[in-house]
C-alpha cells in the first residue's frame, strides 16, 4: 500500500502494514503531492515549499530532464522481477569522475571501479566533470 501522510511523507507498506519505505524530508508537514508530466514526483508543504522530490533520489533510472547531481548513484536491480539494490551500480563522485562498479551484497561496499570516466579536473572549482576550458 502507498499512502501519503502529513508527518512522514510518502510511505509503502508491505500486505501486513509494515513499512518497508518512505520519504525522507527534514522538515515541514506534507500537504499535497503532484506527479509532474516529466514524471517526477513530488511531495509538498502547505506553503507549496518542496519538501521531497523522486527526481533527488535516482534508484535504477534516469528520466529525460533528471539531473544526477555528484555523490548520487543508480543501482542494477537484483533480478528481473526483484527490484532490490543490485550488485552494479553507477555513480557521479564528487571530484567529477563518473564510475561503473561492482558492489558487495548485503554491506553495499563498492569495489574497484571497472570504468572510469577520467572527467575529474583539479582546476575546476564545481567539479562537474567537464574540463575547465570547456
Amino acid at each position: 500500500m502507498v499512502e501519503l501522510t502529513p508527518d512522514r511523507g510518502l510511505v509503502l507498506s508491505d500486505p501486513n502494514g509494515n513499512e518497508i519505505w518512505k520519504s525522507d524530508f527534514a522538515t515541514g508537514e506534507v500537504a499535497y503531492a503532484r506527479m509532474n508530466d516529466t514524471g517526477n514526483f513530488v511531495v509538498y508543504s502547505a506553503d507549496s515549499q518542496r519538501l521531497w522530490e523522486s527526481f533527488w533520489n535516482p534508484t535504477d533510472t534516469l528520466l529525460p530532464t533528471q539531473v544526477m547531481n555528484s555523490s548520487r548513484l543508480l543501482s542494477s536491480r537484483h533480478k528481473e522481477n526483484n527490484f532490490s539494490r543490485g550488485r552494479f551500480q553507477f555513480r557521479l563522485l564528487q571530484d567529477g569522475n563518473a564510475v561503473l562498479n561492482s558492489i558487495n551484497l548485503p554491506s553495499n561496499y563498492p569495489y574497484v571501479a571497472y570504468y572510469n570516466s577520467s572527467t575529474h579536473d583539479a582546476d575546476n572549482p564545481l567539479n562537474l566533470g567537464f574540463p575547465s576550458d570547456a
